[in-house]
């Protein structure tokens, strides 16, 4: 999902127009128009915090659909990569080994 995208979900999940968050944060019209239609991340910090304390969420909400913008991995592409990563490793150890990382695996989660 893209930066736009979720600002309009945002923005729907508290029942805000365009024009209601236009007026709450002091923002352009034509600037949240372009954030929302073109996915543009380009904004003024100040202007992003406004957004985020008007529809009662925090900047980090959206670091996924930033770092995507970026040309990043998003948190779930890289967990999914470790997952991945993980899988092939555990295959690669004997059934002993694999027992023995199961039971300290479980020890650390029971803590």
């Amino acid at each position: 999902m893209g930066f736009g995208k979720k600002l309009e979900e945002k923005m729907l999940a508290k029942g805000m127009k365009q024009a209601d968050l236009v007026r709450a944060t002091g923002i352009s019209k034509t600037t949240l128009s372009s954030m929302i239609s073109r996915d543009n991340t380009k904004v003024d910090v100040d202007a992003f915090i406004r957004i985020c304390k008007v529809l009662g969420c925090k900047p980090e909400d959206f670091a996924d659909e930033i770092m995507e913008a970026a040309g990043e991995q998003t948190r779930d592409e890289k967990q999914k990569a470790k997952t991945a990563e993980f899988i092939d490793l555990f295959s690669k150890l004997s059934t002993e080994q694999q027992e023995l990382i199961i039971k300290q695996i479980k020890g650390i989660l029971s803590k």
